[in-house]
């Protein structure tokens, strides 16, 4: 494996995890609890989706330039970052209504996850560290 390939991949899982615990930092600088299950949680600030393919999509960008596989990356990556703007997020929106209506009509089923897709702050903020992780770790 090529020391390019290493780097990119160490930029991908860097991006990952910070965006994750970030979650955790965030969260808690709004209520002053700390709560470690958000690390494997799939919506809050920032996408960590939104941060991987960032980080891979620039990756590839500064290693290659305009090559056909940053066409390809960019592509992918704005499926996925349009996936958590879009469909994840009404669906998380859905869940919050189909609670409602489970627990004021006094249904008998599970409760819905309600924490699915992000707002376009927080795909913002996934980009934006997922393209700083990996030109930091690019240029290191």
């Amino acid at each position: 494996m090529s020391m390019l390939v290493l780097e990119a991949f160490i930029a991908v899982i860097v991006s990952w995890v910070l965006a994750q615990f970030l979650k955790v930092v965030s969260h808690y600088a709004r209520t002053k609890k700390w709560n470690w299950s958000l690390f494997i949680q799939e919506a809050g600030f920032p996408s960590s989706h939104s941060s991987t393919v960032a980080s891979i999509t620039m990756f590839v960008f500064l290693a290659g330039g305009l090559s056909m596989l940053f066409m390809v990356s960019l592509v992918f990556s704005g499926i996925v970052v349009r996936d958590a703007l879009g469909l994840r997020r009404r669906a998380g929106q859905h869940a919050k209504l189909l609670n409602i209506l489970i627990k004021n009509g006094n249904i008998q089923f599970h409760r819905l996850n309600e924490l699915m897709g992000h707002s376009p702050l927080q795909v913002i903020g996934g980009v934006v560290l997922g393209a700083a992780v990996a030109t930091g770790i690019y240029f290191i």
